[in-house]
């Protein structure tokens, strides 16, 4: 049963990148569970981070996920066959050896020849740099000469392994055509990148590489100057501190006056070992790489992650094989992915397809308004419908306040084709965690619906058993939530 005031937060795998709108894995797990059976083809058209294909290789499902974010699929991939706990550690003893001293070089300071954990930067001024001496204990010292100039000394470097950004106007996440690599990193974070990439792109092993590289997207935000420098925590209650803390990078492209400068050797560690922990604690619960060739509707692959645009990868697929559909689309213009992203596929060197995603853009130049949006989400959902079994279900966590975002879901799955899917119901799907998009946002929302729509066929009991327990769900209304 799910159980839903003991949401399962984003920890372990879950929990190692920051991509937005991951679905969450109670509600993913009692999905499959309940709609589908052992070896039943399950299938995800905007797979995002691999939360749902994670759930359904754990289960026993054969998996197709698609996204047409160059990142996403590379998480999903990385999260569903990650590379052995063991040679992962082994990887990151060999960049101990191999660049950990060159990154460190650069973060020297001239007393005790010890090395700058963060530098605290209010515009250009230094304000203060923090080491440490022993455990995790911090030590602030007065910015000298020496930490200007090593800074300098970088401070004109250009990465020649991250390509070139492409942003937008977009006010709603502070991004501009003009920003560029060095907007969003200081010359040291880009020279110690670079490093980092070099070494990676010496190993031969390719899962072992992109696992590095995975780490060094899910890493780069906190290398950036991006960083918040909190103050006057306990303002809420009626106290004030003084004490300056480190807060992270967290969504769009602002770059805040005081902020932190943060040594990248320390910030790509922590996410490895991260990974390595969260790899680690599933043990034997993720299945082996096999390398063998997913075929739509045979048990030759648990799971296959496909890159590209849904439109042009779903009618490839045969016609009524697919099993249950468990889906979180774009819902408008709530999360711009592709633009969020743009730093995050530099650093893999992939290029975003931005004239094919489905979104309602905030920038202009994009041409992504309410009209393209909905014709664009009903066109996979009518996909949806032609290749789903007779009995099997689509389930959609979708909510947005405005009407019109609604019609391409109930449009493209119960137009009142011949093939039109039967509305079985909703419930309340909430989030594993705080959406800082929708928290910040004026009437933003809090929660998900799950729509389940069932087509027709299959087996009357089987149908039966499953209305019953979707409808033993609290909050379970066979009523349109708008």
């Amino acid at each position: 049963m799910l159980v839903r005031d003991n949401i399962d937060g984003y920890t372990g795998l879950y929990g190692f990148h920051k991509y937005w709108g991951k679905k969450p894995s109670d509600v993913c797990r009692f999905l499959i569970h309940t709609l589908s059976r052992e070896n039943d083809f399950v299938l995800d058209p905007f797979v995002g981070s691999g939360v749902l294909a994670i759930e359904a290789q754990a289960a026993g499902r054969q998996f197709l996920g698609i996204d047409i974010n160059p990142v996403a699929v590379h998480i999903s991939r990385l999260l569903v066959e990650p590379p052995p706990a063991r040679a992962l550690a082994e990887l990151l003893t060999k960049g101990q050896r191999a660049i950990r001293e060159k990154i460190n070089r650069t973060y020297r300071l001239r007393e005790n020849n010890g090395i700058a954990t963060h530098y605290l930067w209010h515009g250009s001024t230094l304000r203060s740099v923090w080491t440490r001496k022993s455990g995790r204990s911090r030590i602030e010292l007065e910015p000298t000469t020496h930490d200007y100039d090593v800074a300098a000394e970088f401070s004109h470097y250009q990465a020649t392994r991250i390509r070139p950004i492409r942003l937008f106007d977009n006010s709603r996440i502070n991004s501009k055509t003009s920003l560029t690599v060095s907007d969003l990193l200081t010359g040291r974070a880009q020279h110690n990148i670079d490093l980092i990439l070099e070494w990676i792109e010496s190993i031969t092993d390719r899962d072992e590489r992109n696992a590095l590289r995975g780490c060094l997207t899910s890493a780069v935000g906190q290398m950036s100057k991006m960083v918040f420098a909190i103050t006057g925590r306990g303002k809420t209650n009626g106290t004030c501190s003084t004490k300056i803390e480190v807060g992270s990078w967290v969504i769009g492209y602002w770059r805040p006056e005081l902020h932190f400068e943060i040594n990248v050797w320390n910030c790509f560690e922590r996410r490895v070992k991260k990974l390595l922990r969260a790899i680690e604690a599933c043990g034997s619960a993720i299945n082996p790489r096999d390398g063998g060739l997913f075929s739509y509707g045979t048990n030759t692959h648990r799971a296959q992650i496909r890159l590209g645009d849904a439109r042009a990868i779903l009618p490839e697929i045969g016609q009524e094989i697919v099993d249950l559909i468990i889906t979180d689309p774009p819902h408008g213009d709530r999360i711009p992915y592709l633009e969020l992203s743009e730093l995050w596929n530099a650093i893999l060197s992939v290029d975003a397809n931005f004239d094919g995603e489905i979104v309602v853009s905030n920038a202009k130049t994009r041409n992504k308004d309410a009209m393209t949006y909905q014709d664009g989400l009903e066109q996979v959902f009518t996909q949806c419908r032609r290749i789903l079994k007779p009995g099997g279900y689509v389930v959609v966590l979708f909510n947005a306040r405005d009407e019109a975002s609604w019609i391409p879901v109930r449009r493209g799955l119960n137009g009142g084709g011949d093939d039109s899917l039967k509305y079985e119901g909703a419930f309340e799907s909430h989030y594993s965690a705080g959406s800082v998009v929708q928290d910040n946002r004026e009437g933003g929302l809090q929660y998900d619906y799950g729509l389940v729509f069932s087509k027709p066929g299959g087996s009357p009991k089987l149908r039966t058993a499953r209305r019953n327990t979707l409808s033993s769900l609290p909050g379970w209304s066979s009523e349109w939530p708008f």
